[in-house]
């Protein structure tokens, strides 16, 4: 049965969306389907009628489209087509056809409506524009607040830079006045004990300005070193005391000290525990005004610990959570000057930290404050400590002796911009039976080593003209035959890390010096740095040992033996004090040594050592030691 056949193009020319425009020689008509009528609720016959419905950009695409056509430049258009129909934007996709009727033209167009699609991607584009105006917004936000945090941290380091400024230019000052006091009281035959009294604590209040900013620098970039040795806390005490004496006097406070330790030594870095307890102790006497500081130092299972409490304003909750950061420094009542660093109280937790230890800060508002710091820090006994100091007086002693038996005094060159230091170098020096000459900077060092044969020569890292480091290269790369009196070059810097030294811009090469020397300088350090060069290196060369090692590492030799020798001597300090944890420290580094110089001898004794339980066969471990150290005194 066939199926029923209805007028299917009557209903498409009826339902579907379409529009024609028909040209004679005067009117350009329209007409439209009945579904576009309707769309638009009225009869529109001219194509001006049909434009006044469209947005303004359609009107252009409707004249522009349909011209081409009429001027047969294309067979075929399409446009997208706005119309405002009762306030609402209706949007249609317009395919244009041409066609000739008689002497008329007409041009045919099929429509599709995507106001839907039309308004999605309105909201697609909306979304995606909201989304980035808010990243945005939100990196404008990110931006305002670093901006803010970098102009806060320039506020207050410039704030440092200007109260570090003022805090180094008073005592300097004051210093000249003294220096001018002294003289004319010994013009005029009067005591000049008082005015150096007074520049000896004027001194140490600069160096623990200094010391400050050159921990702090130190633990910013993670270079600090700990340097363990013997005390007793009456000796910590006294020198805690003295530091903070003047600052204490300066506001008519006591600072009282109770012990409540029985052991007599203790073995810690003594420098930088004296360095938490003053910082700790200056901040009190900042925030105090009425009563005093008092510190209590007890004894612990753990090591020592200190409590330093004050009487004085107590800090804010909210101030109290910031009282470690750095540069941030909290006003004192009744007084619009800072005092100090601003780095105090985080140096203190930087150090009890890098100790091992902790810290605690309870503080009450008008009542007072009270930090705790607990530190683990091992025994000693009075004999280990009283050794110490004797070998190192020996030592010291017999340096000096080798070197004054020299058969001709020594001709020495001192290039340093500061005349202080050469002149303590030159004092150190004449000791010894030295000549000097002194060169104020690099340029001139350089001029004077190539007219003059020197012995040795000491050279300042850091100086105008020519620095200490491209000095010795200069050296370096000299026919060493036109210098055969050579025999060593030292290296003087204030700098505790190679790293502050390349930051001053200068290459750093350990290697092109024999020694490097760090200030201040002392009798120790320069006796050492000489003795080590002109009387170990002789002993050497007729020794056993330098048969044993390989010839690339000769020159390294007095390096080698000064090492070894301070390991040994560690090893039985640490065996007596039961300290393994450092004991096993050292056995492995003097192990890598003795490989590096293949020193197979002491190194199989190392290794035995190694095997041994510390606590079970301590015995066993201290004959192994003695048998090293005869294998070490029969190379050496």
């Amino acid at each position: 049965m066939k199926p029923v056949v209805t007028d299917i193009s009557k209903f498409f020319s009826q339902k579907a969306l379409w529009w024609c425009l028909h040209y004679d020689e005067k009117f350009a008509m329209i007409s439209l389907s009945e579904a576009f009528e309707s769309r638009l609720g009225a009869a529109v016959l001219t194509s001006d009628d049909f434009m006044s419905y469209m947005v303004p950009e359609s009107i252009h695409h409707f004249m522009t489209h349909t011209q081409a056509l009429l001027e047969k430049k294309t067979d075929k258009s399409q446009f997208l087509m706005g119309l405002n129909i009762d306030g609402e934007l209706v949007w249609l996709i317009n395919e244009l056809y041409h066609q000739k009727q008689g002497d008329n033209e007409v041009i045919c167009a099929t429509c599709i409506d995507i106001t839907h699609m039309y308004k999605l991607e309105e909201r697609l584009i909306a979304s995606h524009s909201d989304l980035i105006i808010e990243q945005l917004q939100e990196k404008e936000k990110r931006s305002q607040e670093e901006n803010t945090l970098l102009h806060e941290l320039y506020k207050s380091q410039t704030k440092f830079l200007a109260m570090l400024s003022h805090e180094l230019r008073t005592p300097l000052m004051g210093m000249n006045s003294l220096i001018n006091v002294v003289k004319h009281n010994q013009e005029n035959g009067r005591s000049i004990e008082d005015p150096l009294r007074i520049m000896k604590l004027t001194v140490d209040q600069l160096n623990f300005l200094i010391n400050d900013i050159l921990t702090y620098s130190q633990t910013e970039s993670e270079h600090i070193q700990i340097n363990p040795s013997s005390f007793t806390i009456d000796e910590m005490s006294e020198y805690v005391t003295h530091l903070t004496k003047s600052i204490s006097n300066d506001k008519g406070m006591t600072v009282s000290v109770t012990q409540k330790t029985h052991s007599e030594w203790f073995y810690g870095d003594l420098l930088r525990i004296s360095q938490i307890l003053v910082n700790l102790i200056v901040n009190a006497i900042k925030f105090t005004h009425k009563g005093g500081v008092f510190v209590e130092i007890e004894e612990t299972s753990v090591g020592l610990l200190f409590s330093i409490t004050d009487s004085g304003e107590g800090i804010e909750k909210e101030q109290l959570e910031r009282i470690f950061e750095p540069f941030k420094q909290l006003k004192s009542k009744g007084s619009q000057q800072y005092f100090g660093s601003g780095l105090g109280l985080p140096i203190v937790k930087r150090l009890v930290e890098l100790l091992g230890g902790t810290i605690e800060v309870e503080s009450v508002k008008g009542v007072g404050t009270k930090f705790t710091v607990e530190l683990p820090v091992g025994l000693h006994s009075r004999e280990l400590y009283e050794d110490d100091l004797d070998a190192e007086q020996t030592v010291h002693t017999e340096h000096k002796q080798k070197l004054i038996e020299l058969s001709e005094p020594l001709s020495v060159l001192i290039a340093d911009d500061s005349v202080i230091n050469r002149k303590v170098l030159e004092l150190f020096l004449h000791e010894i039976n030295c000549v000097v000459e002194h060169a104020e900077n690099g340029k001139e060092a350089w001029q004077k080593f190539l007219e003059q044969d020197f012995d040795i020569v000491f050279l300042d890292i850091q100086m105008p003209e020519m620095d200490g480091m491209e000095v010795c290269r200069k050296i370096r790369t000299l026919d060493h035959g036109l210098k055969p009196k050579l025999k060593g070059v030292y290296a003087l810097t204030a700098a505790h890390t190679e790293d502050e030294i390349s930051n001053m811009g200068i290459v750093v090469d350990r290697s092109l010096f024999d020694d490097w020397i760090e200030k201040p300088i002392s009798q120790d350090k320069v006796f050492g740095a000489l003795y080590k060069e002109l009387i170990v290196r002789e002993e050497l060369a007729k020794a056993p040992l330098i048969d044993l090692v390989p010839e690339s590492l000769v020159h390294l030799l007095p390096q080698f033996v000064e090492s070894t020798s301070a390991d040994l001597k560690r090893m039985h300090s640490l065996l007596s004090e039961q300290d393994e944890t450092t004991f096993r420290q050292v056995c492995h580094s003097l192990k890598g040594n003795l490989m590096l110089f293949e020193v197979k001898q002491i190194l199989s004794v190392v290794k035995k050592i190694e095997n041994l339980s510390f606590t079970e066969d301590s015995g066993a471990i201290e004959t192994l030691l003695s048998e090293m150290d005869e294998i070490y005194h029969s190379l050496y």
